[in-house]
């Protein structure tokens, strides 16, 4: 079966970003321009998958429905609400898969099978909620042995949701939260993902860590006992603090009427966002903080999907035939709206992983390669990669 390549060098604009094909060193053809390698370069592949199947065949030999969204960068608050509307006809998939061009130049790309609870919010102090301090706007700081400081509040606020050590205090949530621990089901995933990982540096292994220049560990804890941390383990993270004025100069000495704090929770947890928002909530009454203000932005539960699942056999096979390096990772540190499929549907769940390369995503210089010269895979092989995929599971599913 043909995939068809549909790729020409042009100059256009698309939010003042030129987007442009072109040899890269020894690649022949690189697409340059924001969204070139997440997502675009990617889904038109997975387009020219489906096409070139119905072109051949007349028809698919699966049913293939879309959901798509634009607010992924603001956290994708509008997802659960986009699940909703169509329930119904989402209750009938057998399964999820979002392909990226997910390969490094030795050819690896990861498969994840695990996803963590993933919530993020602010929490706000204010003189008009707490009815102390500047109410309306800033008062000047030399009134400050006289009025309290909603900004040293939030800070009152933070040191209650830690212990000493840096690790969770919010009360109830440890009820829920599993310990850091390798499941006996998952050992002889975490075992070959551990001999893969073995002589690699951890800033270099383990997603995230890349340029932080990270050189000791939570609790100084080494060895493999880093990655059973990262996979399974629970964070809180205060991602920033802003109150005030905070730029140049001195300007004007003000005690802020407001401070935020925003964070981010990713957890190995039992329970749903929704029971856990409703336990920071208390926690806040508990400690006497009940004026400051929960702003949720996004809210997501965890997922697991069974390595022996249809989908992912059907997606391992399609790698392994295109000549991907499939490293399988039990979990990450990751969560998103994706794991509303496998918690509220039961569906296994394959995500932001395919045949294909690429670099810089959200930078200026983001591409994907369009002809790797045999070098790295292109946008054939990406198509070529959809084609053998969706034939697998068809065939898979008809015997199944």
């Amino acid at each position: 079966m043909e995939v068809p390549l549909q790729a020409e060098a042009r100059q256009g604009t698309g939010k003042g970003v030129t987007r442009k094909l072109r040899a890269a060193g020894k690649v022949p053809a690189v697409l340059y321009g924001r969204g070139a390698l997440v997502p675009k370069g990617p889904d038109t592949a997975w387009l020219a998958a489906l096409r070139a199947i119905r072109d051949a065949h007349g028809n698919l030999p699966v049913n293939v429905m879309f959901l798509a969204e634009g607010d992924e960068i603001l956290g994708s608050q509008s997802y659960a609400g986009l699940i909703d509307r169509y329930r119904d006809r989402l209750q009938k998939a057998n399964g999820l898969v979002y392909f990226r061009g997910s390969q490094n130049r030795a050819g690896e790309l990861p498969l994840v099978l695990g996803y963590k609870t993933f919530i993020t919010f602010e929490l706000r102090a204010s003189g008009k909620s707490w009815g102390r301090g500047p109410l309306g706007a800033p008062a000047h700081s030399a009134t400050r042995p006289i009025v309290d400081s909603p900004a040293l509040r939030l800070v009152h606020v933070l040191q209650t949701l830690y212990d000493r050590n840096g690790s969770i205090a919010i009360d109830g949530w440890h009820d829920h939260l599993s310990n850091a621990a390798v499941p006996a089901a998952e050992r002889s995933l975490m075992d070959a993902l551990l001999k893969r990982l073995e002589g690699k540096a951890w800033v270099d292994a383990i997603p995230g860590l890349a340029g932080s220049g990270t050189q000791h560990f939570v609790d100084d804890v080494d060895g493999p006992e880093v990655l059973v941390r990262y996979v399974y383990g629970s964070g809180l993270n205060i991602q920033g603090i802003y109150s005030g004025y905070t730029g140049p100069g001195t300007r004007t000495y003000t005690i802020p009427h407001v401070a935020t704090a925003r964070l981010d929770a990713r957890l190995t947890a039992t329970a749903s966002p929704e029971v856990l928002l409703s336990e920071l909530r208390s926690h806040l009454e508990k400690h006497g903080f009940g004026d400051v203000e929960v702003v949720v932005l996004s809210a997501y539960p965890g997922s697991r999907t069974p390595y022996d699942s249809p989908l992912v056999q059907s997606f391992t096979r399609a790698v392994q035939k295109s000549g991907g390096d499939l490293a399988v990772w039990p979990g990450q540190g990751y969560g998103g709206p994706w794991s509303i499929f496998a918690q509220e549907f039961g569906m296994p769940v394959v995500f932001g992983t395919g045949i294909g390369h690429g670099a810089g995503v959200g930078l200026p210089d983001e591409y994907v390669v369009i002809d790797g010269g045999g070098k790295v895979p292109g946008f054939r092989e990406m198509a070529r990669f959809g084609v053998d995929f969706v034939t697998d599971f068809a065939a898979t599913a008809a015997t199944g």
